[in-house]
C-alpha cells in the first residue's frame, strides 16, 4: 500500500521546496493503514452464474486401434461492482492512500468564497467505481484415435496418437462508469462538453480518521444525482474458433533401453469483432453499433452483428527422446514450439489484431537411479523464448502521437510487443527412507530476459518528431511522454534471477494401533525479486528494490482406511504455520501477500 501527495496546479505544500507541484510519494506503515484492511467496502462484488458439462465416448476396435470422441460447453455470466478501479482516482491508482493538501473548500452557497477545510493533511481513500457485466459461450469437440503396436524388431513397441479440436466461443463485455446524473449536469447549468458524463466523474471519499466501518465505505448511489454510464471502449463482442490438427508417435526400442517421441500440430484461430464502438457527443456516453451504425443494447443476447476479422494458422514441431546409457543413468533431451492465441479482441498501433505469442525451446536432462530405486534424481537443464508478448502503449503516449501525426497516421490501438527469454536449471531427488518414510526435494534457478521493446510504437515516435520539427515544435518535448515510456519500460523492466526450493516429507503408518495415520511437512523456500522503482512525470518518487526472500512451512496429516469396501480419506493441511506475512509483489501500486495461515480439512469416499 502506498499514499499520494496530490498537488493542485497552484498550491505548493512544502513537501518538495525545489519542485512543489511534484508528486511525492511514501510508504504507509502497517500501523496506519493495516495490510488486513478491506478498503474496497462491503458493495465491492463479483459474481458469477456458471454451467458446464462434458461428454465422452470410447470405443476399442479391435487389439491395436482405440477411439475417443469428446463433446462440451460451458456458459457464464459474470457481474462485478468495483468500487475502486485501476483506472485510478486523481490521476492516481485508486488503491492508493491520499492526503488532503487543500487548506480551504468551495463556500457551499456564496460563489467565489472559500470556506477552512476540517479534514486538511488527512488520509482518505478515493474510489473509482466501475460496474462490468460479461459473458462467454462456449462449445466444443474433441477427437483422437490411437494406434499400438509390437515392431517385429529390436523389441520395440510402437504408438501413433492422431487428433483434432474444435472450439468456438462468442463473448461479450460492459462497462459503466460513475458519474453525475444528467439531471444533475442540468441542475449546475452545465453545457457542452462540460455536460458530458465523462467530464463529470464522482470519487467517492473516504477518509481513514472516519474509521473504516461498513458503513463509511457504502457506494452510495442517489437517484437523479448519481449514475452508471456506458464508457470507454469496454463495451466489445467477439465470435472466435480455435482449431486444431495434431499427429504424434511414440516408439520404445531395445527392451525400454531408448523411447522417443515426435509430433507436428496445425492450428487454426478465426477472430470476427463487433464494430468499434461511437461515442455521443451529447453525454460522452460510449455505445457500440451495428453495420448499420444504430447502437446495440442486448448485452447478453450473443447474435450480434460482426465482422470477419482475423484469421491465423500456426504449424509446431515437438521431437524428444530419453536413452537409459547404463541402469542407473539415463539422458533426456527434447525441443518444442508453440503458438498462442489471443482470447480477446486486441488492437496493434496500426489497428489489426495481435499477432499470436510463438516460441520455441528445449531442454536437456541427466535422470539418476541409484539403491534399487530408493534413491531417483534428476538435473534438467532448460531454455525458452517467446516473441510477441502483449506490451501496451499508455493512454497519454497515444494521446501525444496523435496529436502530431496526420490522420491516416495515426495511432488506432495501444498493442505493441516485447520478447522474452527464461533459461535455468532444476533439480529433483526423490528418497524412499523406508518403506514408510519418503522425502521429496526440488530446486530451480531461472533467469527472465526481456527485449525488443515497442518494436511498433518507434516508426510512429520518429514520424511525430519529423511533424513536431516542421511545425516549429522541439521534438524532443513534444514527444516527452512517449521517450519516457520506453525509458520507464526498459530500464525497469530487467533480467531477473529466481531460485525456489522445495522439500517435503511424508512418513505412512502401516501397521499397529496408528495403521492407516501418515504425517508430514513441507516447507518452501523462494527468493526475494526485484521491484522496479515508480516514476511520476519522469521523476523517479520510490526507489527500485527488492522483496524478502522467504520460506513457508505446510504440515499435514491423513488418515486412510476402507469403509463399506471403498477407500476414504481425511486429510488437515496447516498452511503457513508460521503465520509469515511477506510482501513479494513486484510493484508497488499492486502488492502481493503470502497466504495467510490457513486450516484446509478435506474428505474423500471413493467409488
Amino acid at each position: 500500500m502506498f499514499s499520494s501527495i496530490s498537488t493542485g496546479a497552484t498550491v505548493a505544500t512544502g513537501t518538495d521546496p525545489q519542485n512543489p507541484l511534484r508528486y511525492p510519494l511514501t510508504t504507509i506503515p502497517y500501523s496506519v493503514y493495516p495490510d488486513g484492511e478491506d478498503w474496497a467496502g462491503p458493495d465491492n462484488r463479483h459474481d458469477t452464474d456458471f454451467h458446464a458439462y462434458n461428454n465422452e465416448l470410447s470405443h476399442q476396435l479391435g487389439d491395436h486401434l482405440r477411439l475417443l470422441i469428446a463433446h462440451n460447453g460451458q456458459v457464464d455470466d459474470t457481474t462485478r461492482l468495483q468500487t475502486y478501479s485501476s483506472a485510478g482516482a486523481l490521476g492516481m491508482n485508486a488503491r492508493a492512500v491520499f492526503i488532503d493538501v487543500n487548506r480551504v473548500l468551495p463556500h457551499p452557497t456564496t460563489p467565489n468564497a472559500t470556506i477552512p477545510n476540517p479534514r486538511f493533511e488527512q488520509l482518505f481513500l478515493a474510489y473509482a467505481p466501475t460496474f462490468t457485466t460479461d459473458g462467454n459461450k462456449s462449445t466444443g469437440w474433441r477427437t483422437s484415435i490411437v494406434y499400438d503396436t509390437a515392431l517385429p524388431f529390436w523389441h520395440s513397441t510402437f504408438r501413433a496418437v492422431a487428433g483434432a479440436n474444435y472450439r468456438h466461443e462468442q463473448n461479450y463485455q460492459d462497462t459503466y462508469a460513475f458519474a453525475m446524473d444528467q439531471k444533475e449536469i442540468a441542475r449546475r447549468g452545465l453545457t457542452g462538453a462540460a455536460a458530458t458524463y465523462a467530464n463529470n466523474l464522482v470519487h467517492p471519499v473516504h477518509y481513514l480518521a472516519d474509521g473504516n466501518s461498513d458503513d463509511a465505505l457504502r457506494l452510495r448511489v442517489e437517484p437523479g444525482v448519481t449514475t452508471f454510464y456506458r464508457s470507454g471502449n469496454g463495451q466489445t463482442r467477439f465470435d472466435q474458433t480455435l482449431g486444431s490438427g495434431n499427429l504424434t508417435t511414440l516408439g520404445s526400442f531395445f527392451t525400454g533401453r531408448l523411447h522417443t517421441s515426435a509430433g507436428i500440430s496445425r492450428d487454426y484461430f478465426r477472430q470476427n469483432r463487433a464494430r468499434a464502438p461511437i461515442t455521443f457527443a451529447a453525454t460522452g456516453e460510449t455505445r457500440l453499433v451495428d453495420l448499420n451504425n444504430q447502437p446495440m443494447l442486448d448485452a447478453a443476447g450473443y447474435n450480434v452483428p460482426v465482422e470477419p476479422f482475423n484469421r491465423t494458422y500456426a504449424t509446431n514441431q515437438t521431437y524428444g527422446g530419453v536413452v537409459r546409457v547404463l541402469p542407473w543413468l539415463s539422458l533426456g533431451g527434447g525441443y518444442f514450439e508453440s503458438s498462442l492465441f489471443t482470447d480477446s479482441v486486441s488492437f496493434e498501433l496500426g489497428g489489426r489484431p495481435r499477432l499470436p505469442r510463438t516460441g520455441e525451446g528445449y531442454e536437456s536432462s541427466l535422470r539418476f537411479n541409484f539403491l534399487n530405486d530408493r534413491i531417483n534424481a534428476t538435473i534438467t537443464r532448460f531454455k525458452t523464448t517467446s516473441e510477441n508478448n502483449a506490451l501496451g502503449v499508455s493512454a497519454g503516449a497515444q494521446t501525444e502521437l496523435n496529436a502530431l501525426l496526420p490522420v491516416g497516421q495515426r495511432l488506432l490501438g495501444t498493442g505493441d510487443y516485447r520478447d522474452q527469454e527464461t533459461a535455468g536449471w532444476e533439480v529433483e531427488v526423490q528418497t524412499n527412507l523406508t518403506r514408510q518414510w519418503t522425502v521429496r526435494t526440488t530446486y530451480s534457478l531461472n533467469r527472465v530476459q526481456f527485449g525488443r521493446f515497442f518494436p511498433l510504437v518507434r516508426p510512429y515516435l520518429a514520424a511525430a518528431q519529423a511533424a513536431a520539427k516542421a511545425q516549429g515544435l522541439d521534438p524532443e518535448d513534444a514527444t516527452a511522454i512517449t521517450q519516457q515510456l520506453l525509458d520507464d519500460t526498459e530500464g525497469t523492466v530487467r533480467a531477473v534471477r529466481r531460485e525456489t526450493a522445495n522439500i517435503t516429507t511424508r512418513y505412512s503408518f502401516t501397521e499397529g494401533k496408528f495403521k492407516g495415520f501418515a504425517v508430514g511437512t513441507s516447507a518452501r523456500y523462494a527468493m526475494g525479486r526485484p521491484r522496479a522503482a515508480l516514476s511520476s512525470g519522469g521523476v523517479v518518487v520510490l526507489p527500485a528494490t527488492k522483496t524478502s526472500s522467504y520460506i513457508l512451512v505446510n504440515p499435514f496429516v491423513s488418515y486412510r482406511k476402507k469403509l463399506s469396501g471403498h477407500n476414504f480419506t481425511a486429510q488437515l493441511n496447516v498452511n503457513n504455520l508460521l503465520g509469515l506475512n511477506s510482501d513479494q509483489g513486484n510493484s508497488y501500486t499492486w502488492p502481493r501477500k503470502t497466504e495467510p495461515r490457513q486450516y484446509v480439512t478435506t474428505v474423500t469416499m471413493e467409488w
